[in-house]
């Protein structure tokens, strides 16, 4: 008969089970037939197992032994469940027990796979429970042959010790038969004459490791032993019970508590501890255990993928280790360290437990996921500032500046990078770019890379090249209009629920915000940034050309030339290693698809030290940006061939703490006109164009002062405040200055003006005024211009931007000069109030009006309202028609979820406006104790 060896299970020669929670097994040969438990049979015996039909044994914590051998885990068993008495003894067979039936102790589980009962005798202490949770153990099960014995003739057992750990009672083979005692030593051997071999048992011990002395009956002689040379059989092996990663607490030192407390979700170049209980107590001098943590969908060292590790005393160096590892009675308590280089993402960890003769048991420890960390200054994100983390990082909402240069309006939006579900959709994305599906492995293992990871998310982020997140539409036949979202989480969401397929619909600064969230779950700091009159220059001259007839309209143009009133990017805060040094900081990333970098749509990261100095040939795509924010528009006057210049930018972004926007400008350029700006300028467009084409005479003239004096100064100005559906009001302001052509006297001007939607020049004018003017030495002039509200209510863009052109000629000398004004209209005023107090869980009253100032009635309104920590998504009501002059109040109650600073975000639709949008600032407390 040949022996079977499990991890953490025995069995005898002669089949019987030996289970690993201690107890013994008869051997006595029971009877055929062989019958089957009835189905209703269920718990039985004092420690609370499951005994199924098939006639394996459950016990209480968790494992299952079937009749054939083997430990398999935990199946859903049919009802009904019936509990036996206590007293009863197991059997997996219906045999009837012979008397006396002793008591079992409470945690003992055994079972024999031919049947049988427990002998009534009291079992050896300790007994032991099965590890939880149990495990699967790995096919094939082997048998191992049984080596011949070798005989010692006339050994008897006087006293002295033998080794148990090489002794096996031999169960055939010889017609004397040695015994085990059945008293209160483990593995003591005496002489049994007497007995049968169905009488034959063996008495395990899951403690002890060592003999004492036999105890010799009267009338024992001498026995005959059989030695095993090639196996011994030992006591139990060391096994994991459970393991705990304690997610609730490591969190909160992590600062990742927002994204819930339920798993671990780690920086890199951080230690988290983790707590390890096995069956028995961990002797590291003799227990061997190795540490894996794997990610990706091919995990290898090689790629980074992979990190092997022991327990060491002491953390050593920037790579994986685990040390600082405490004992204590059958736990184990381990800190790991994971490096600054590590890849980030979701991660596998497992121990590897040895077990001697190349036997080993993998078990699986838990879940985690890594991030970039701007805490530690190992990290390629390292950011020295709590306040600007604070800002940049744990801030899970913002405001996105648009309008123009001298009207910029605060649009509020929820990142909600802290939402439960957000970091593992991030992850997802990752997973969905195309060097992803291109090669998993490979672009797996350079998620360690931020600079990477950047490129891949403003790739991703748009859907020109893949199924990305968002698709841009830039004209007026939408799904959902890029004006009507008010977070990322919403569009993450659906983005992940339709399979990955894209969310319509979005512009730059949707494009942007996502970005900005994302940027922000996976550990980068991140803000969004505005850049006014912004320029798309796709042929690299750094000049925007504009043609305007002497009727003061702006003529269609062939060039692909584009200047936005406002274009958003982000700006990601990270060290680039890539570069020289000096230009680590703030690189700006464009999710927008605008222009293909290395064939893909996306753009960055591009050094903003880099585009302020004009170093143009580093990576990546500061050419690009460097012509957003310094290229030239010039406009041609027909006619009169003159070159304006008309440069008015400013760049701006959220100011830390307050909702007021921040101008950056001075990061991005040198001041407007000043030496530096124009040398900068010089020495990127011989970069970009090369020394032919940047030395015209065109670029020289830039280069100067050389623009002559006018002989007057126009400036138009708002009269009040621009609002949508009324009508609009300016003043232009006149004065006569002297210069080279006509130095004195008065001069006549014929100021024809028109009003054309924004950035479509190609459209009839919305209005035109011709406008005649005295002005002399001293004197100013002012003029009122009335635009009507029926000349545009029914052409705007959602935009709603407006350009008011003027040429007023000099009828003295013939010479032209313009005017420009944009003009942004503003929508109904949202109004929206809460309680004074707000408490998690506790009623919060909110109070949301609007009143219609319009001239007509908004109709097909609805209301959504969304924040994280006061709202579990969204919620979103129709509301009534608002007739003009009318004021619409709502009233409802929000449950806050989350303690802290949140904002209460309110958006308003309509068939006429599709951005009524309004905001408050809220704190909530934590929930009292009741």
């Amino acid at each position: 008969m040949g022996g079977i060896i499990f991890v953490g299970q025995r069995k005898s020669l002669c089949g019987d089970y030996l289970p690993p929670c201690g107890g013994y097994l008869p051997v006595r040969r029971l009877p055929p037939p062989v019958r089957r438990l009835p189905p209703a049979v269920a718990v039985t015996s004092r420690c609370g197992g499951y005994l199924p039909p098939c006639g394996g044994y459950l016990p209480p914590c968790g494992g299952y032994l079937p009749p054939c051998g083997g430990y398999l885990p935990v199946r859903r068993l049919p009802p009904p469940v019936r509990r036996l008495p206590p007293a009863v003894a197991v059997t997996s067979r219906v045999w009837r027990l012979p008397p006396p039936v002793w008591r079992l102790p409470p945690v003992v589980a055994v079972t024999s796979p031919r049947g049988g009962y427990l002998p009534p005798w009291r079992l050896p202490p300790p007994v032991r429970w099965l590890p939880p949770p149990v495990r699967l153990l790995p096919p094939p099960v082997r048998w191992l042959p049984a080596p011949g014995p070798q005989w010692r003739d006339g050994a008897a057992l006087d006293g002295r010790a033998v080794s148990g750990a090489k002794c096996i009672i031999p169960l055939s083979g010889t017609k004397q038969n040695a015994g085990i005692s059945k008293g209160d030593c483990i593995f003591s051997l005496c002489c049994n004459y007497g007995h049968r071999e169905e009488d034959i048992f063996f008495l395990p011990s899951s403690s002890c490791s060592f003999l004492t002395k036999p105890r010799i009956r009267p009338g024992q002689g001498k026995v005959k032993l059989a030695v095993l040379q090639n196996y011994a059989f030992s006591v139990a092996a060391l096994e994991l019970s459970s393991a705990d990663l304690q997610n609730p607490r490591k969190n909160k030192e992590h600062h990742t508590q927002e994204m819930g407390l339920k798993r671990l979700i780690v920086p890199r170049c951080q230690v988290f501890i983790i707590i390890l209980n096995f069956n028995q107590s961990f002797q590291p001098q003799i227990n061997n255990i190795t540490y894996m943590a794997e990610t990706g969908s091919e995990p290898t060292e090689l790629l980074g993928t992979r990190a092997t590790f022991s327990v060491t005393q002491a953390q050593h160096g920037n790579v994986w280790s685990a040390s600082d590892f405490t004992i204590d009675l059958n736990s184990l308590r381990v800190s790991v360290f994971t490096p600054a280089n590590a890849v980030i993402g979701p991660y596998t960890l497992m121990i590897q437990i040895y077990q001697g003769q190349g036997h080993s048991m993998t078990y699986l420890v838990g879940t985690f996921i890594l991030l970039f960390n701007p805490w530690s200054a190992e990290d390629d994100v390292y950011l020295p500032s709590e306040i600007l983390l604070q800002e940049y990082i744990m801030m899970d909402y913002g405001f996105v500046y648009k309008g123009r240069k001298r009207f910029i309006t605060a649009w509020p939006w929820n990142y909600g990078q802290f939402e439960d579900d957000v970091i593992d959709i991030c992850l997802e994305i990752l997973n969905k770019s195309l060097y992803f599906l291109k090669n998993p492995s490979k672009d797996h293992s350079q998620w360690n890379d931020v600079v990477y990871v950047c490129r891949v998310v403003s790739a991703i982020i748009n859907s020109i090249d893949d199924n990305g997140v968002l698709q841009g539409n830039w004209g007026q036949d939408y799904g959902v209009s890029p004006l009507e979202w008010n977070g990322s989480v919403a569009i993450l969401r659906r983005w992940s629920a339709q399979g990955g397929q894209p969310v319509q619909y979005g512009q730059c600064r949707v494009f942007a915000a996502v970005m900005c969230a994302v940027m922000r779950c996976l550990g980068v700091p991140a803000r969004i940034v505005s850049n006014f009159r912004s320029v798309h220059n796709m042929d690299g001259t750094l000049t925007i050309d504009t043609y305007c007839d002497q009727n003061a309209e702006m003529l269609p143009t062939q060039r692909p030339d584009k200047i936005w009133d406002f274009h958003i990017w982000n700006e990601c805060w990270m060290i680039r290693k890539d570069l020289p040094p000096g230009y680590n900081g703030w690189q700006v990333l464009d999710p927008t698809p605008q222009q293909t970098s290395s064939g893909l749509f996306c753009c960055g990261p591009a050094s903003v030290k880099a585009i302020r100095e004009g170093e143009v040939h580093l990576a990546y795509d500061p050419p690009f940006v460097y012509a957003e924010v310094n290229a030239d528009e010039v406009i041609w006057l027909l006619g009169d061939g003159q070159a304006q210049e008309s440069i008015g930018k400013e760049i701006s972004t959220k100011t830390i703490g307050s909702e007021e926007h921040q101008n950056i400008t001075s990061s991005y350029r040198y001041p407007e006109g000043s030496p530096e700006e124009r040398s900068v300028f010089m020495k990127a467009s011989r970069s970009m164009l090369g020394q032919t084409r940047a030395s015209s005479p065109f670029l020289d003239l830039l280069g100067s002062s050389g623009v002559e004096n006018q002989p007057a100064q126009l400036h138009p100005h708002l009269a009040r405040t621009p609002q949508w559906g009324q009508d609009l009001l300016l003043t232009l302001c006149a004065w006569r200055v002297p210069d080279r052509a006509h130095p004195q006297g008065p001069i006549r001007l014929v100021l024809r003006f028109c009003a054309q939607l924004h950035g479509r020049g190609t459209q009839e004018p919305l209005w035109r005024q011709e406008v005649c003017l005295n002005l002399d030495f001293g004197q100013e002039t002012q003029w009122l211009l009335l635009l009507p509200y029926n000349n545009y209510r029914n052409r705007l863009t959602d935009e709603k931007l407006i350009r008011v052109s003027g040429i007023a000629q000099v009828e003295e000398t013939g010479r032209s000069m313009l005017v420009l004004k944009d003009i942004s209209l503003e929508p109904p005023h949202l109004s929206t109030e809460v309680s004074k107090r707000a408490e998690v869980g506790k009623a919060l009253r909110v109070r949301i009006g609007l009143t219609n100032n319009q001239m007509e009635p908004l109709s097909n309104c609805i209301m959504v309202l969304e924040r994280s920590g006061l709202i579990h998504g969204q919620i979103s009501k129709s509301l009534e028609t608002l007739m003009a002059g009318h004021t619409l109040e709502i009233q409802l109650d929000l449950y806050p979820i989350k303690a802290g600073p949140r904002q209460l975000q309110v958006l308003i639709s309509s068939n006429k406006v599709k951005e009524i949008k309004g905001y408050r600032d809220i704190f909530v407390t934590a929930a009292r104790a009741s």
